[in-house]
């Protein structure tokens, strides 16, 4: 079985209430629900975990990467400034995804971009919570060999 770390950044623990216009109406829980789904006939395993502290993510990759083949990432707004989380992810030494639920690019300044966008093996925005599950997808086909990695 391979084992996914997926790390959500602050304010995705209030998906579903939180600019649902933006965001969607599913509520985080729902998301992790539905990717575990998708996940575990896979044969992958998701180690889930959300914080609005961006030391609690680094403790979180620090704590559990060791035990897994594969980080996806909604770095949130933490996208433009969190170089402790983006250190934590490339020093970890594992494949990573970066999901964003909207089109970041198309969304903020020409300054604030992605710091995380060079980590990234793969890379999903604008697909909203279907994002999580296209990112599942892709690294399963990056484990089984049929990408290279």
């Amino acid at each position: 079985m391979s084992r996914l770390l997926w790390i959500n950044g602050p304010k995705l623990g209030r998906l579903g209430q939180r600019k649902p216009e933006l965001y969607g109406t599913r509520s985080l829980e729902q998301i992790v629900s539905d990717v575990r789904s998708l996940a575990e006939p896979l044969g992958i395993e998701i180690v889930h975990a959300q914080a609005d502290d961006e030391a609690l993510l680094v403790e979180a990759v620090a704590r559990d990467s060791a035990r897994c083949d594969g980080i996806v990432c909604n770095p949130a707004s933490l996208t433009p400034s969190g170089l402790a989380l983006r250190q934590a992810l490339d020093d970890s030494g594992l494949p990573v995804a970066i999901v964003h639920l909207t089109n970041v690019a198309v969304r903020r300044d020409w300054s604030e971009r992605d710091i995380f966008m060079d980590v990234a093996r793969i890379y999903v925005a604008g697909a909203g919570w279907v994002g999580y599950q296209l990112a599942v997808l892709a690294f399963d086909a990056l484990l089984q060999g049929r990408i290279p990695r």
